[in-house]
């Protein structure tokens, strides 16, 4: 009996190591040696002065979800939160939504098809921090900072972080 659960164990653990890295593994890879593509999306990102966040590929409950910027999209409608108005404000596609944040369709897709082919659900420049983009999958992140100097430190939000490199660092953060 014993030999049993050891050979499934052992089946599972062959299946988990022939995976392969992860998405933020891969990405990390590319952040270690300067990947000039990783820096061109970073440097692009941070110059797009319309756009603080996208999300695409995100499932909650049954529901495959996106975000851009404070808009979100889970079927149905895109909607925000209208501070002013005091209410949920809708537009009926992505079109309307980038029309509405002043972002080009092109400089959408760049960034969408980037997570798109190294498996990331999003990408975001950070509050607080003047010039750095963070990449997450679920919990795991890796940060571009532009300054050297910075360092992501170890808090409440962020429970582990690792610095890679001169200017990256990973992370993994709390779910709130």
């Amino acid at each position: 009996m014993a030999f049993k659960y050891y050979l499934i164990a052992v089946t599972i653990l062959s299946f988990a190591s022939c995976s392969g890295p992860s998405s933020i593994d891969r990405l990390g890879d590319l952040a270690k040696n300067n990947s000039p593509e990783l820096l061109a999306i970073c440097n692009h990102f941070l110059a797009d002065s319309a756009i603080r966040y996208i999300s695409i590929a995100r499932t909650l409950d049954k529901y495959k979800c996106e975000a851009i910027n404070s808009w979100s999209y889970c079927g149905g409608k895109w909607e925000t939160w209208d501070s002013k108005k005091n209410e949920k404000i809708y537009l009926y596609s992505k079109k309307d939504v980038l029309k509405h944040e002043n972002i080009s369709l092109e400089s959408y897709n760049k960034f969408t098809n980037f997570l798109q082919k190294n498996k990331i659900e999003s990408i975001a420049k950070v509050y607080n921090c003047n010039y750095c983009v963070d990449f997450e999958v679920a919990l795991d992140g890796i940060r571009y900072s532009v300054d050297s100097k910075y360092i992501l430190k170890e808090n409440y939000e962020y429970l582990w972080v690792k610095r890679i490199s001169e200017n990256w660092h990973f992370y993994h953060r709390d779910w709130n």
